[in-house]
């Protein structure tokens, strides 16, 4: 089962499990995730449409091998409504954690973590073990939901990852301004508009491929020495919001140079995670670089604007 499935990451999960012949469910209720997204499976699975904050609809399909488990709100919506992304990311994956407890305890959960529930870093890379003091209600709510994964892990016995994913890009990623900083940047520079980098540019950050992200998910299931632990998932390669932006306006068939606003609300300065764990234990190994993946994204960016 794959919750979230019609979103970014999930409908790519969603393909690979379909390609893979696996028997598919997709919980969604498209506040966020699109029905084109499952375009190309939307005839090998169930697709059910409920929200995960319903949990007798949890309970009625989580008899299943693995729950990948991905519907979420993201940082910006957050902040314009704590209490849905409370319900969502907290409460959404405490309805998953007790119908696997009271159903069907054989259950794998992968669950969809974030680099921002350690906030600010007090050290580079940060590893597994960084504090976690998240500046956002997002990385609160996610902090919440990993915490009560491990309580179930821990009191009974479930068998539950946690990926702690970093700055995803891909196709079907959001565009719009909620959407991430990538995507943004590719719809403006097609438009022939500049990128606004929010802050004075130097945040770092991981940005780490969809598919090595699907990945990732993947060997969280078949791993099962990996099961009750948390992985940051993240690519190797560091890049300033300012090299992103003049990557991006490289490939503008028209000369754009950034332009500078405020500081997003909530964002956080350096992404730089260790992998080394994920490495170890998984045997997660990213693929796909930055200047590989921004063709593909502009590419498909360009059928979605019907440019």
């Amino acid at each position: 089962m794959v919750t979230g499935g019609s979103g970014f990451i999930g409908s790519h999960i969603v393909d690979e499990l379909v390609k893979r012949n696996c028997e598919t469910t997709v919980i969604d209720d498209f506040s966020n995730g699109r029905v084109r997204n499952l375009e190309q499976s939307k005839k090998s699975i169930t697709l059910i449409d409920k929200s995960i904050t319903n949990k007798k609809v949890i309970d009625d399909n989580v008899n299943v091998d693995v729950v990948f488990h991905e519907a979420a709100c993201n940082l910006v919506s957050s902040v314009r409504s704590p209490t849905t992304d409370l319900m969502v990311n907290t409460k959404g994956t405490l309805n998953i954690l007790e119908s696997i407890k009271e159903r069907s305890r054989k259950t794998v959960l992968v669950f969809a973590s974030t680099g921002s529930i350690y906030g600010e870093p007090l050290y580079s890379p940060q590893d597994e073990s960084h504090p976690c003091h998240p500046t956002s209600p997002y990385g609160i709510s996610k902090l919440a939901a990993e915490q009560y994964v491990n309580f179930f892990a821990k009191e009974y016995g479930l068998k539950v990852v946690s990926l702690r994913y970093y700055n995803v890009i891909g196709t079907r990623q959001n565009y719009n301004d909620d959407g991430g900083v990538v995507p943004i940047f590719v719809r403006r520079m097609l438009k022939g508009e500049p990128p606004v980098i929010e802050g004075d540019g130097t945040q770092s950050r991981c940005f780490t491929s969809v598919e090595d992200v699907v990945k990732a998910n993947i060997l969280a299931y078949e791993v099962d020495k990996g099961y009750g632990l948390a992985f940051n998932i993240a690519t190797d390669e560091v890049t300033t919001i300012n090299e992103l932006a003049n990557l991006v306006c490289f490939l503008s068939e028209k000369p754009l140079k950034p332009v500078y606003a405020k500081p997003r609300i909530g964002d956080i300065h350096d992404f730089a995670p260790s992998i080394r764990l994920a490495s170890n234990v998984l045997g997660y190994s990213p693929q796909h670089r930055l200047k590989d993946v921004l063709p593909q994204i502009v590419e498909w960016m360009k059928c979605e604007l019907r440019l």
